[in-house]
């Protein structure tokens, strides 16, 4: 299941049902470039946690008061933590740029949204990128 040299996939807990929201990756995953998160059907007007990660991992958050949901990376090498606020129809989107710099090439990031609204809490699947040169 992992993706070649450079790319990107999408991978979820063994639990598909466990992920209402979605969570994209447009545009290409390159050094020197720019690449768009996308999240949607999130809670209206609420608030999402955005974080990319070096390791991928599989956490019931249960323990931590958030039932039913995983965390599908480490949260103990993250990266780039960022809270988006979320839309009318639950979307919002998150620019990431890429440096241009072929240390990062082969890189894999593994990125997840936590939203928060009036019905409680809700993952998103995880995104694995794999950035190409």
């Amino acid at each position: 299941n992992l993706p070649a040299a450079c790319g990107q996939r999408t991978y979820g807990a063994v639990d598909p049902t466990q992920h209402g929201v979605s969570l994209t990756l447009t545009g290409t995953v390159q050094i020197g470039t720019s690449s768009t998160y996308g999240v949607a059907g999130g809670p209206a007007n609420g608030l999402g946690i955005f974080v990319q990660s070096l390791l991928p991992d599989h956490i019931d958050l249960g323990p931590y008061g958030i039932t039913g949901e995983t965390l599908l990376l480490s949260p103990l090498v993250l990266v780039v933590p960022a809270a988006l606020l979320l839309d009318g129809t639950g979307a919002s989107s998150w620019v990431f740029t890429i440096p241009n710099n072929a240390g990062f090439v082969g890189l894999p990031l593994y990125a997840q949204t936590l939203t928060i609204g009036g019905s409680g809490y809700d993952t998103s699947r995880a995104v694995e990128a794999r950035i190409c040169p």
